[in-house]
């Protein structure tokens, strides 16, 4: 869909902004049978350009959408530094049909190009803002009643466990079927059901502090591709996966997202692949200065950490071809040797003592 001049004028006069358009530029376009989204940066004379976005999508409510904005907002005026929301009427999100089709519509402030590198420094900063963000809402009970991607004990998109069951039966069924692998996918074939088990296990002690620990509205997908730097502060936009979630599930798997999913052109000067987990480290310690966990959370930390960062998805999935040097792409090139040597460092990580990350006190202090 192109969202010419005229059309941008329209919908920013919309919102009360009559200024005379100069530029517009596509930053997403994405259609197909159940989703359209549009994202366009919209250049304005004589002030800052803005973002429009445009979504159809029947799974997301007009409802929650306003709700996500109005989130933003309140941490906004609450000092973090996130761009500003535009109303009409006092309503955020409005309804428009452009070519036959009706978007709900929002508009906000561009507030500069992504961060293109990871350094210590920078994790840091980013768990930093992410404790500041939970504070607040904390705070304030804020509540949008809708999930996030990142729930540790539901569904998420960076669990790697199910395809990892998948893997463990191709491993079995290469030890006797011949025809189909002319040799075995890997020889260390228990530690599949080993690693299993203790990853059920460990989801399960920390269900048993679940009830007691924090959760409240979060913006959902804190990555770098969802931050820019702005008088030398980071900034953080993208509500679109705000929701509801238990505080430390955020801050665990976000904290393994930020050290995990840069590809090693992305991080710093000094820093390669090996050094994830000082990444994670200095998200965790940035985090811990401005909110200092809990005992419960702790606890709860001290399995999670070692779950997900075994079975994190890119260690597992080649997504398409994506990884190469996952579990399953490995396998697919019949690199037996590769697959046991990913196999034992799946079971050294799933099996390793998190307590010097997250070490259990006497501390039980309220949180936030």
């Amino acid at each position: 869909m192109n969202i010419n001049f005229e059309t941008a004028a329209r919908l920013l006069g919309k919102y009360g902004i009559s200024g005379k358009v100069t530029g517009t530029s596509i930053y997403c376009n994405y259609h197909d049978s159940d989703e359209d989204k549009v994202i366009v940066r919209v250049d304005v004379e004589n002030r800052q350009p803005l973002v429009l976005k445009l979504l159809h999508d029947s799974s997301v409510p007009q409802e929650l959408l306003e709700r996500q904005c109005a989130f933003s907002e309140h941490l906004r005026k609450n000092g973090i530094q996130t761009p500003e929301h535009y109303s009409k009427g006092g309503n955020y999100c409005i309804e428009e049909t452009i070519d036959g089709v009706r978007f709900d519509v929002t508009l906000e402030d561009w507030c500069g190009e992504e961060v293109k590198k990871i350094s210590l420094e920078t994790a840091a900063e980013i768990g930093s803002l992410m404790a500041k963000m939970h504070r607040i809402s904390f705070r304030d009970n804020i509540k949008l009643g809708a999930p996030t991607l990142f729930d540790a004990l539901d569904n998420n998109e960076v669990n790697g466990i199910e395809k990892f069951r998948e893997l463990a039966k191709k491993a079995e069924e290469s030890q006797y079927t011949s025809l189909t692998y002319p040799k075995p996918l890997c020889t260390k074939l228990h530690l599949f059901d080993d690693i299993i088990d203790i990853f059920e296990h460990r989801l399960i002690s920390a269900k048993h502090v679940w009830d007691r620990l924090p959760m409240c509205a979060v913006q959902g997908d804190i990555s770098i591709n969802n931050l820019t730097y702005q008088n030398g502060k980071l900034m953080v936009f993208d509500y679109n996966n705000a929701g509801d979630v238990t505080l430390i599930s955020d801050m665990i798997l976000e904290g393994l997202l930020t050290a995990n999913e840069a590809e090693e052109s992305e991080l710093a000067e000094g820093l390669t692949i090996a050094d994830r987990p000082k990444i994670f480290q200095s998200f965790i310690d940035g985090y811990c200065k401005i909110c200092p966990l809990t005992h419960d959370e702790r606890i709860a930390a001290c399995e999670l950490y070692p779950a997900y960062s075994a079975l994190w998805f890119s260690r597992i999935m080649s997504c398409n071809g994506r990884f190469k040097d996952s579990l399953e792409a490995v396998m697919e090139r019949g690199d037996t040797e590769r697959a046991d040597e990913i196999l034992e460092e799946t079971y050294r990580l799933i099996t390793a003592d998190a307590h010097k990350i997250f070490p259990i006190e006497t501390y039980r202090g309220t949180h936030k």
